[in-house]
């Protein structure tokens, strides 16, 4: 385990999970976010909600448990791309991690 750990192709899988990840999110605010309206119901977050602008009659928000949520789920997914990119590349270029 301490030497899949110490992989770079694990590492570079984790930070490619990472990088997609942070990029869906930031294309759901481009999407979906209007700072133009100033009575408007905005949200954004992806798969789950982060944050909801207020209006006249709620406040704005913070969705916490939306955004741990998203962060847990942003972590598996990348750790899941980093093992990914790491049995590839064993099998492609290099055979002795698998052993």
């Amino acid at each position: 385990m301490k030497a899949f750990l110490k992989s770079s192709s694990f590492w570079l899988g984790f930070g490619v999970g990472i990088f997609l990840a942070i990029t869906i999110g930031f294309i759901d605010y481009e999407m979906k976010f209007d700072g133009l309206c100033m009575d408007c119901d905005n949200d954004f977050g992806f798969p789950f909600r982060i944050y909801q602008s207020g209006s006249l009659i709620h406040a704005t928000l913070i969705l916490w448990d939306g955004l741990i949520a998203n962060v847990v789920i942003a972590i598996v997914f990348s750790a899941a791309a980093g093992v990914l990119f790491h049995f590839l590349s064993a099998k492609f270029f290099n055979r002795s991690h698998l052993q």
